[in-house]
């Protein structure tokens, strides 16, 4: 649990600092009643500082209300404040979305203390209210991590500031430091409406965008980043974005949608039945390798990955393996691909082809089984295409040099020395095994 003076230093504004500062002193000296009058001033305040930082960003409603607040103090309105703190936490949540409901619902135990404490006031015949420490403490905790620390992020302008920085030279495309920054701005508490909009634009500036220009890649790591913040929000919301930007079912939108559902599979099931038969026609026909391997994730997708990866030649197959995103084969379509190059390999029908082959396995051995390894041997043993090639020898030590040794059973160790470079390979062995 954090202490009173950290939530302090993350306070943003002076001017709030100063009046919370005073609200924790109150608590430390024991004035707890004191602590709570303080700590909703410090509130006051710091909603009046946002107020003024949304002016300055040419927000209509808070330059309105800035003017309506000078105003009043320069005539000394004593009714216009007392009704603008009366309503202040619902304006503050209603209409600036600076508080969640259930936020809003919290501080208003801290209007009703603070009058409680400001006022004479008894809780009983003869019996004064009287404030506590863990409830001062509370109303203190709640102020600062509710309001005092948080920047004012909704509307219009906090949109446009996010996009002003997206849109920076120096923005960057790591997936990590681009959750930093989002973490760090306005939509680190933005309400759903916030993220209504962020959402909607980032999609139409990604569709928008050419594939393999760098704010294309950058869109897309965005929005991967904001779909993992935002998980529930993002499934609710986004079957409604996929209707429209499908409309145009044609190669290059297929081909953006399906990047966006490699990053983040689950959004596959926000798709409408339509929308799902263009897209399993385009990876049919038409879908980069890259893609094919990445979709593998869906399983909804496998059965047509499997139909797309029948027809590939042994570069492609290759591609669709090294593309594969998760390292363990757990797919079928995984596994079928590289039983389809051993085979390419056990049949190989010249010197050159049979090199050609086992260059390509060497592009995945971290993907290998020790069936595959199996294999691999008994090809050499069955086939002199493979035996008598001229360069095949220093291959099968790059494979056993790169391999996981334990993958090498008694069998497969046996069957070793029937090839003529047996001796080398035995070397590789034993200095992985440590003998």
């Amino acid at each position: 649990m954090k202490s009173l003076e950290e939530l302090y230093l993350s306070c943003r504004d002076k001017s709030s600092k100063a009046h919370i500062r005073e609200a924790i002193n109150c608590y430390k000296g024991g004035a707890y009643r004191a602590c709570i009058v303080s700590t909703w001033i410090a509130l006051v305040y710091d909603f009046i500082e946002k107020i003024n930082e949304l002016a300055l960003t040419k927000d209509r409603e808070a330059i309105q209300l800035q003017k309506e607040i000078e105003n009043n103090r320069i005539s000394n309105n004593i009714d216009y404040f007392l009704k603008f703190e009366r309503d202040l936490l619902k304006r503050m949540s209603a209409k600036f979305e600076l508080l969640s409901p259930v936020e809003c619902k919290i501080l208003e135990r801290l209007s009703e203390d603070r009058n409680l404490c400001a006022h004479p006031s008894m809780v009983a015949e003869n019996i004064a209210f009287k404030a506590t420490a863990e409830l001062a403490r509370y109303h203190i905790i709640n102020v600062i991590e509710f309001v005092l620390s948080r920047p004012p992020v909704q509307g219009k302008a906090a949109l446009d500031s996010i996009f002003e920085k997206i849109n920076s030279s120096y923005f960057p495309l790591n997936q990590n430091e681009i959750q930093t920054i989002l973490l760090e701005g306005p939509l680190s508490r933005a309400k759903a409406s916030l993220k209504r909009q962020f959402l909607k634009r980032a999609l139409n500036e990604y569709m928008s965008i050419a594939i393999e220009q760098l704010a294309h890649y950058r869109y897309l790591n965005i929005l991967a980043v904001f779909f993992e913040l935002n998980k529930e929000f993002v499934i609710d919301e986004i079957p409604q974005y996929f209707l429209t930007i499908l409309e145009k079912a044609d190669k290059e939108t297929c081909t953006k949608v399906c990047e966006i559902l490699n990053g983040t599979p689950d959004l596959y099931q926000c798709l409408n039945e339509t929308n799902r038969i263009c897209l399993r026609e385009y990876i049919l026909r038409d879908a980069p390798v890259y893609i094919v391997a990445a979709l593998d994730q869906v399983s909804e997708l496998s059965d047509v990955i499997f139909g797309r990866i029948q027809r590939f030649e042994n570069e492609q197959m290759l591609e669709f393996i090294m593309e594969y995103p998760l390292d363990n084969p757990t797919s079928q379509n995984l596994k079928y691909s590289i039983d389809k190059l051993i085979s390419s390999f056990e049949k190989a029908r010249s010197y050159m082809e049979a090199e050609s082959c086992l260059n390509n396995i060497l592009y995945f051995t971290s993907k290998l089984k020790k069936h595959d390894i199996e294999r691999i041997v008994e090809a050499a043993l069955k086939n002199r295409q493979i035996s008598e090639a001229r360069e095949i020898g220093g291959m099968y030590l790059r494979l056993y040099e790169s391999i996981d040794i334990s993958l090498v059973d008694q069998s497969t160790y046996e069957k070793l020395k029937d090839l003529y470079f047996y001796d080398d390979l035995l070397r590789v062995i034993d200095m992985k095994r440590g003998k």
